[in-house]
């Protein structure tokens, strides 16, 4: 269960965005935190604390809209906060989100960040988010998910932290330490997407500062140099010949703001961005909405009142639900003749295919050759003696990676006959496939080869190999991986782009999906997002074209049958594999 927990602190735009994206099942308030979240929309679940920041009125309401409303006395020993986080902890919260908790009081932000020490919060995954930038615990091994260039400073809050070992950043520790209120942790550097952190004893704050924020500085102190020296140009503008009045200039137009909705992964350079925005007078913004599913939900809800102009990320495995929820304007853009007509699947142009990639099996090359054991070729093998305790797999319910496994077993094994998905299922539990909640613990925390687990076989994607050799930083000239690529063992994932109806820029939208499609765009995609660009006269990069690999004959399922049969593949899966 994730929940939203809002205290009374500062709290600004981009903290009001995550909330109103962030997949939960529940909104606690600590007092005055109920305020923010009725301003954003949402609807307080409960509401803890003296309630000395709410007058009668909203506290009437709030119980009137169903609210449970727990008061506490003034003179109390813990602070409104608190309590909102013990509450979750004590109704089976595994996931809190704090908002409002900086700002304000010196001695009271300090008490809410060591709030993350709490004993009742332990095993549950904390986050104090502020503006860009996140703070959490680390108790044993964390991963750190952002942008190469990302600070990310550690902290030991409880004495000396010591056995500290991390890898992903600049400066690394080997079974290193950290003293307590010395400064050894601060301002170091993601090197890749995701970085591992472990500590054998201590506890470490990390805290983990979006690059973004620089970049948006950088681009406002370019704009307010441009405004500047156009103020001054038109200071310095003659005098009119004639009546001795100025000359009159036309007031350039302002850029027009285009806002691109998405899942969390979305990914694209910088420079790209930028020329897009020089070569239209245009502004681009990205409202990032959670994984595939939320981030679609979120554009189902309010078709009323959209809240981008254009959505990118919509997949084979939502197709049917997006395109029967009719919010998606038809375009044929340009650039749609160097896309493969395999990738097409609206005739009607309502989505548009921008990129694929594979979800399918990856085994440690080294730990075969050890074992002289040899590597899987197909689904089948998964199930021999020998291969037993050696495959991990994600959950199909809380992983996208899981869910397309899924999906390859289904379209390669069927629903019916003489061994079907759920026979081959069963198999696999008896070998003692080891499930994870995601695809981080799987493949960072039980692999061989990225982690410090006992499996050499994973569930990840087909350019995991390429993706090991690039962020080795030349350590590596060839992946410790390979693929499993039999026929039907991977599930291919295409992602669309569509305009939303409802926007007030549908020719800028045209444009940018235009520009998607563009060689621009498009060599853009393999190493941000470690997937293929649809247009197939876009150059791969070298470690693609060296290492990165696409199955020939991926398992096939219809987008209209994954709608009408997700949910149930899932349960029947849950009550095989985890009951």
């Amino acid at each position: 269960m994730r929940a939203i927990v809002i205290a009374n602190g500062h709290i600004g735009n981009s903290e009001a965005g995550q909330a109103q994206t962030w997949t939960h099942d529940l909104v606690i308030c600590a007092d005055g935190g109920a305020q923010h979240a009725l301003a954003w929309g949402l609807a307080p679940d409960v509401v803890i604390g003296d309630l000395d920041s709410l007058d009668d009125d909203l506290r009437a309401q709030l119980e009137g809209e169903g609210c449970q409303v727990l008061i506490h006395p003034t003179r109390k020993d813990e602070t409104d906060l608190e309590l909102a986080l013990r509450y979750a902890a004590d109704h089976g919260v595994d996931e809190i989100l704090i908002l409002g908790a900086l700002g304000g009081r010196m001695d009271q932000t300090l008490a809410n960040v060591l709030l993350l020490a709490l004993p009742e919060l332990e095993g549950t995954k904390t986050c104090i988010v502020a503006g860009d930038q996140e703070m959490f615990l680390i108790r044993g091994q964390a991963f750190i998910k952002g942008r190469v260039g990302d600070t990310v400073s550690l902290l030991p809050i409880a004495g000396d932290a010591t056995g500290i070992t991390t890898e992903g950043l600049e400066y690394p520790l080997q079974c290193g330490a950290l003293k307590f209120g010395a400064t050894l942790g601060i301002s170091n550097v993601l090197t890749a997407p995701v970085a591992r952190v472990e500590v054998e004893r201590g506890l470490l704050l990390c805290v983990h500062i979006s690059n973004r924020m620089e970049n948006r500085r950088q681009k406002m102190k370019t704009l307010t140099v441009r405004m500047l020296t156009l103020l001054l140009l038109a200071t310095l503008m003659p005098m009119a010949a004639c009546g001795g009045r100025v000359a009159e200039t036309p007031t350039p137009a302002g850029p027009s703001t285009l806002t691109i909705m998405s899942h969390d992964s979305f990914e694209v350079s910088e420079e790209v961005i930028a020329a897009f925005e020089k070569a239209n007078n245009a502004t681009i913004e990205f409202l990032k909405s959670g994984d595939t599913g939320s981030a679609l939900n979120k554009a189902i809800l309010s078709k009323e009142n959209p809240l981008a102009d254009v959505f990118f990320g919509v997949d084979n495995t939502f197709f049917s639900r997006a395109i029967e929820a009719d919010i998606f304007e038809p375009y044929k853009p340009q650039g749609l003749e160097d896309i493969p007509d395999a990738l097409e699947l609206d005739p009607q142009y309502r989505l548009v295919p921008v990129d694929f990639g594979d979800v399918c099996l990856n085994y440690d090359k080294a730990y075969f050759a050890e074992k002289g054991l040899t590597p899987p070729q197909s689904l089948e093998d998964l199930t021999k003696p020998e291969l037993k305790s050696l495959t991990v797999v994600e959950n199909p319910a809380t992983s996208s990676p899981g869910l397309s496994f899924l999906m390859a077993t289904v379209g390669h094994f069927g629903e019916t006959g003489d061994y079907t998905y759920l026979d081959f299922w069963a198999d696999l539990r008896g070998n003692d496939v080891l499930v994870t909640e995601g695809w981080e613990d799987a493949y960072w925390g039980q692999s061989t080869w990225a982690g410090e687990g006992d499996r050499p076989i994973v569930v990840s994607y087909a350019t995991s190999p390429a993706a090991e050799v690039y962020f080795s930083e030349g350590a590596l000239s060839e992946p410790p991986t390979g693929n499993v690529l039999g026929e039907g063992a991977c599930f291919r994932q295409i992602e669309f782009v569509g305009i939303l109806k409802g926007t007030q820029n549908r020719d800028l939208a045209e444009r940018f999906v235009d520009f998607m499609l563009s060689k621009t765009f498009q060599e853009d995609i393999p190493l941000q997002m470690w997937v293929f660009p649809a247009n197939e006269t876009a150059a791969l990069p070298q470690v693609f074209t060296d290492f990165a690999e696409a199955p020939e004959h991926p398992a096939e399922v219809s987008p209209e049958a994954i709608d009408q049969n997700r949910e149930a593949w899932i349960e029947k899966w849950t009550e095989v594999v985890l009951r």
